[in-house]
């Protein structure tokens, strides 16, 4: 592990993840990955 370990919790950076859109261009993108992906394990049977 790189860095300083510091396990004090902040609240501010909690506030500073959701005000970043990276955040939620990331949750876009899993959700966009994994939703289509999981549809076609549950119906694939039925589709074939």
């Amino acid at each position: 592990m790189t860095g300083i370990e510091n396990k004090e919790f902040k609240w501010y950076q909690v506030r500073e993840a959701f005000t970043n859109y990276k955040t939620y261009l990331l949750f876009i993108f899993f959700l966009s990955m994994n939703v289509p992906k999981g549809g076609l394990g549950t119906f694939a049977a039925q589709i074939v």
